[in-house]
Formats: C-alpha cells, structure tokens, sequence
C-alpha cells in the first residue's frame, strides 16, 4: 500500500511533466525549515523570519524587506521584486519549497514572490551566500518561501480560520480562509485567499494612476504518514492575478496565472551511516500576458504574452553523526521551457511579430556536499561545494533565426558548468559572543534574457535591450566578517562584506543597431565588465526593557561600483529602522521610524536620477479576544502616517509611494 501510494504521487506528477513536455512546446523571526535536513544554523548563513498572526497582511516583499541586506525594486503596488545586498534578477535564487519556478515576463513584472500569499507561508528563509543550503547556484544568495504544510495529531480535530483586511489608500481589501484537519494518520490544509485594490495615493493625496490590481489564491497540502517514520506529502498552488496596473511601465497586465505541483517523500529511517533522507519531484507552468489596451494615446498596440514551464526533482540526504562531523547532500536537476512573444499592430500597416525570448528550454543538474565540523566546544567550520552542469538551446528554427541576424550561432546551444564553494568559521569567544567569517566563491550563468532576449525593453533607462548568447559567467569572491553578542536583554550584531564579482553584466550600447520601441533611446547589447565591487555592512540590535517594552534596531549599507569607477544602477542608499514594541496581556502595540538617507551617488545612464532623505512613521494597535470556544484578533494599522511624499530610489520611474494608509485587520480562529 505504502509503495502504491509513493508511486501514485510521484508518477502523477513525473506524467503531468512528461505530458508537456512531450506535446508541442509553443503555446496552444525564529527558524524554520522546509523539509527534513536539520542544518547547524549559524547567523551569518541564513536569517529566517516566521509568518504569523501579526505579520499576515503584510506583503511578501515587504516581509522580505525587513530581513538584514534585503530590499525591493518597485514598479507599482504589486509585484515588487526582491534584492538582496543589491544582486538581483536572476543573480538570486527564489524557491518555493524547494521548487524552482522562473517567470514567464520578459520586463520581471512576475517575480516569482508575486504567485505566493503571506497568508500560505510558514516562513521566508533568506541566505546571502550563493550555497548555504546546498539548493543555490547564484552569486547573491537565495529566497526561499516555504508554504504552511498539513501535520498529525493523536486526537483527530478540525480547526479553521478567517482573516480580512480593509485599506483606506487603496479602498481595498484582502480576504482569505483557511481549513486545517489532522489525525493519527493523515492531515490536510487548504487555504483560499482573494484580494482587490484600487490605484493608491501619493503623499498630499496625488493619485497614482495604473496601479490597481486583484488577484486569488488557493493552496493545498495533504500529508500521508505512510509508517511512523516515512511521510509523504502533496502540494497543489494556484495563483491568478487580474488587471493588474505598473504606473513605472508603458503597459501594464490582463493576467498572470501559476499552477504549481509537488510530491515530497520523508523517510526518517536511521541507518549506521544515514540519518534520514528525502525526494521530490514537481512541476509548474506560468503564463503571463503584458496588456496596453487601458493605456490612452499608445503608440502602437502591442500583444506580449509569455510562457514558462519548469519540471524539477530533487534528493537530499544527512548523516548521522560521524564523530565530529555531519554530512549532508543534495542532487538535482531540472528543465525549464520559455517562450515570449511580441505582436504590433501599427496603424493602416501589416501587423509585425516577433519572439522576444526565442524557444529557449534550459536543463540543469546539480550535486552539493556540506560538511559541518564542531572542532572543538569554541570552533565551528561549516564548508560547503555545489556544482552545476547547464545547457541551453532554442528549440525551433525560427527562434534560432532571431539571434543569427546578429550573426550569432546558436544552432548547438551553450554548455556550462557553474561552482560554487564556502568556508564558513566561527568562534565562541564566550557564553554571549559569538565571531564568524565566511570566505566564497560563486558562479552564474546567464539568464534567458541575458542569452538570448530580442528587443526586451527596460522602462528604467529607456533602452531596448538584446542577449549575447557568446556573454561569460559571472564569478564572484566573496568575504564576509561578523560577530553577535547577546546579554540578559541585549541581543546585537554586526557583520561586514566585501564581494569582487568578475564579469559582471550590463547592458552596453550599441548604435550599429536601430531600436525597435517607439521612443526607446537606442539598443543595448547585454555584455561583461571586467569586474564590479559590491561591499558594506548590517547591523541590528534587540533590546528588551522589560517583560512589555521591547526596542528593535536595524542598519544596512551597501556601496556598489563598476571596474572604471562608474557608481552601479540600482544601490540603495543607507537605511535604518528603529521599532518600539509593546504587549500586555491581551493588547499589543508598534511604533516604528523608518529613515532612508539621500542617495547622490546615481549612474544616470541606466536610467537612475538621485533621491532625497526621507522619515517615515508607522504604527500600530491590537487586541486579542475570547469569544468563548473561538479567538478573534483585531488591529488597526497606519503606515506613512506623517503622510510625506516621497519616492524609493529603487522605483522605476520615479514613482512616489504610498502616502499615508490606514488598514483593518481581523482574523477569527475557529
């Protein structure tokens, strides 16, 4: 039975895969871990932050903004995409449960954040190293989301919950419901969450045009446990956002739609050597569709819809304990197919079409070692290599003729093998501090853009961008040197970087070619600096004044150049937070400063302009409630309440943010 089971899942899933992939490819704060590996979670490796009751409502990215190093290039009020120390893009690696997933949008208006609901996480778990996990190949760390799974109790029992917010700025709301069973033998979780927001305001109440947006949700997870010490796991994502406006862009989105399906087996069976092990198999497909047809006074209409199918597997494995040693591993591979068109329809002219990413299927296969050794009570050393081996083709003749006009020979694909390697060593000088250093080594290979894009266009410096299929792999030495100390009430770190990535990418004009954008500036060829600098620090402190009061502080710079001294587009400029919290009892509160210096030091030529200091102050209040057998949890919550006007400087195109909002929170446990 057990076997049947196993097989059932995992067969139904290697099918669906298979189905696709045979048909025509073109379009008709604690720690928390995902799986079962128990790694030795060191600070400077992994910053871990839990989803709860409080933080629910809050964006993804925005929850991802308030961990060390992190920050978020906005477009809009939706879809943010996440930064980490200022690598972006595909130079970080974003999973959800350990599945690859890789958007099907051309200008990143789906970050692969934006097909998940805070509501359906457990935890974002977020590494800047390129292996730390084992599960990344990208120079700038990982993003992991991990969905809130099913579990097993004694007593068999049934419990809900139902949660509602309302925006004022946005006149808008997010509603969502979530249904949880568990027994000895089985458990399921669902959840199903809806939302609805209209354009938003900018500080003194200007109206920010194109920004609305509406989107569901549903998630399922149903755990089996095939013996007391063998589980299997199932879980099924859909996500489906609407009408979705990019005031930062010249058009914004009819629909961007994921479906998403993973089988995962967990075997605890302690052997002489291993100490448990576990599989998966998944696969996910994304279809994305750019809409310009709310836009007054365009140009040109244009159709640009997108495509992405990812089909993974992946084994992980951990030792027992072999003396001072613990060893763990993970094999991998996975293909992913994508697919972007573009189709003009210029006034009393034929109609033009166009594959802006030509076919491009991508498979790869992976193996990481990690090695954790407790040298002694005071020494630690965690060393870590992953090695990867990609391929990257186009598929059809006709997509292999968009790049041949440049003279290019893409018909035998490109081969790559990329390493990776860390040193992680840290000392207990005593019972409160705590001093590490990492020492690394990383490499990427290009992304589909960056390979083979045809006349992507980037809104932000206004340039049509095309790949180079001959561009190299970026490489990058990396050292970092932290230390924590933490007292009867005092918990505080601090931790600083240095990272020298050779052949890092940019785009680079090239005034032989003609653009194709109305408008465009002119066509930029993705291509390889001899090297860029990427170096600064993070700092935080926790201070608990008493069993009420608590203080929270952050700090995070970074300070990015190219080789010929030229300032990095997209670098944040210095940023601190200072939270005061407080709860007694039932009643609970939040006073937060929010403070972002001027950032001067701007590269204009991709699209950058400097911005201003800027404060925000940010509150809020809560009660919980006993309404006999059920609990109900209510809020009141106000960002930007000065209402200043101001704008991030990692927005494209100049947009403000939001001016002051006012939300109503409620969840109801039943």
């Amino acid at each position: 039975m057990k076997l049947k089971l196993i097989g059932l899942a995992i067969g139904l899933a290697i099918g669906l895969a298979n189905l696709t992939f045979s048909q025509s490819l073109l379009p008709a704060d604690s720690i928390y871990m995902s799986g079962l590996l128990t790694q030795i979670e060191l600070l400077s490796l992994i910053d871990t932050l839990e989803v709860s009751e409080n933080n629910v409502f809050i964006p993804i990215e925005r929850l991802i903004q308030r961990t060390e190093g992190a920050n978020i290039i906005s477009r809009g009020n939706f879809a943010q995409d996440p930064m980490l120390r200022s690598y972006k893009n595909s130079q970080i690696n974003v999973t959800l449960n350990g599945m690859r997933m890789f958007g099907a949008c051309t200008d990143r208006m789906d970050p692969i954040t934006s097909y998940a609901e805070t509501s359906n996480l457990e935890s974002i778990s977020v590494s800047h190293s390129g292996n730390a996990d084992l599960s990344s190949n990208a120079i700038g760390g990982s993003l992991s989301m991990n969905l809130k799974e099913a579990s097993f109790s004694g007593n068999p029992k049934t419990s809900g919950l139902v949660g509602t917010s309302i925006a004022i700025n946005t006149n808008g709301y997010n509603l969502f419901g979530q249904l949880n069973h568990q027994n000895k033998k089985w458990g399921l979780f669902l959840q199903v969450s809806t939302k609805e927001h209209g354009n938003y305001y900018a500080g003194g109440g200007k109206e920010v045009l194109y920004s609305q947006y509406r989107k569901i949700n549903t998630t399922a997870n149903f755990a089996y446990q095939l013996s007391k010490k063998e589980v299997l796991k199932v879980n099924f994502l859909y996500d489906k956002a609407l009408d979705v406006g990019y005031p930062a862009l010249p058009m914004d989105v009819g629909i961007a739609e994921a479906t998403v399906i993973g089988a995962n087996y967990q075997n605890f069976h302690s052997g002489k050597y291993i100490n448990h092990w576990e599989a998966m198999v998944y696969y996910n497909t994304i279809y994305h569709e750019m809409d310009d047809t709310k836009r007054p006074d365009v140009p040109m209409h244009m159709d640009m819809p997108g495509w992405s199918k990812t089909f993974g597997t992946w084994l992980k494995s951990e030792t027992q304990q072999l003396g001072n040693h613990k060893l763990s591993g993970m094999l991998e591979y996975f293909q992913n197919f994508r697919r972007a068109e573009m189709t003009m329809y210029p006034e009393n002219e034929i109609e033009m079409f166009m594959l802006t990413w030509p076919d491009v299927m991508r498979n790869s296969g992976g193996l990481g070692l990690k090695d954790t050794w407790e040298i002694n009570s005071r020494w630690n050393l965690n060393s870590s290599a992953r090695i990867d081996l990609f391929y990257s083709y186009i598929t059809t003749d006709f997509g292999q003729q968009h790049l041949e006009v440049f003279g290019y020979d893409v018909e035998d694909g490109i081969f790559e093998p990329i390493f990776s390697w860390k040193e992680n060593l840290s000392y207990q000088l005593n019972e409160n501090l705590k001093i590490f250093t990492n020492l690394a080594y990383a490499e990427r290979s290009p992304d589909v853009s960056e390979q083979y894009g045809f006349f992507l266009f980037n809104a932000h410096d206004g340039y049509d961008y095309i790949g180079n299929p001959e561009i190299l792999k970026e490489k990058a030495w990396q050292a970092e040197l932290g230390f924590s100390q933490s007292f009867q009430k005092i918990d505080w770190s601090l931790k600083g970087y240095f990272h020298h990535v050779n052949n890092y990418i940019l785009g680079r004009t090239d005034s032989a070619i003609d653009a194709m954008t109305i408008g465009a500036n002119g066509v930029r060829v993705y291509t390889n600096l001899p090297y860029a600098i990427l170096s600064g620090f993070e700092s935080s402190l926790n201070y608990s004044i008493n069993k009420s009061l608590t203080i929270a502080a952050t700090a995070q710079y970074t300070y990015g150049t190219e080789s010929n001294g030229e300032p990095l587009p997209l670098i944040a400029p210095l940023q601190c937070r200072l939270r005061l919290s407080w709860k007694k009892k039932s009643w609970y509160a939040d006073t937060e400063v929010q403070w972002a210096n001027a950032q001067n030091r701007v590269n204009s030529n991709f699209g950058d302009s400097p911005t201003p200091v800027y404060t925000l102050l940010n509150a809020k209040i809560g009660k919980d409630w006993k309404l006999g057998k059920l609990n109900l949890k209510t809020e009141l919550q106000g960002t930007n309440l000065l209402d200043h006007y101001y704008r991030n400087h990692l927005s494209w195109g100049q947009i403000p943010q939001m001016c002051r909002n006012i939300t109503i929170n409620a969840i109801l446990k039943l």
